[in-house]
């Protein structure tokens, strides 16, 4: 059951966070760079890029909505890098603090 208030016009506020990743949204970024190696995650990402956009779908055939997924997909490695990032400098922490 999610805890967050999710106002009413925000149809997908944090819908795919559980209740820890409410709490420490660090976690789910954690969880997320240690699940797949970076290489894995930008290949699959330009393989989503490519198919939507050598796709004949009605959602692409537009030049702006080509532009704003180009966007998205700019947006999103960036997320990614910052994921791996946080991840690889977490352990850096956690090796340091051990030590």
């Amino acid at each position: 059951m999610k805890t967050a208030v999710q106002p009413k016009e925000a149809f997908f506020y944090y819908t795919h966070l559980n209740d820890e990743q409410i709490k420490d949204p660090v976690s789910a970024i954690l969880h997320f760079a240690v699940e797949d190696e970076l290489e894995d995650v930008r290949r699959q990402m330009w393989n989503w890029l490519s198919v939507a956009l050598s796709a004949k779908s009605a959602s692409f055939n537009n030049e702006d909505n080509r532009w704003e997924l180009l966007f998205l997909y700019e947006r999103l490695l960036v997320l990614i890098d910052a994921a791996y990032l946080v991840l690889n400098r977490n352990i850096q922490l956690v090796d340091y603090r051990q030590t």
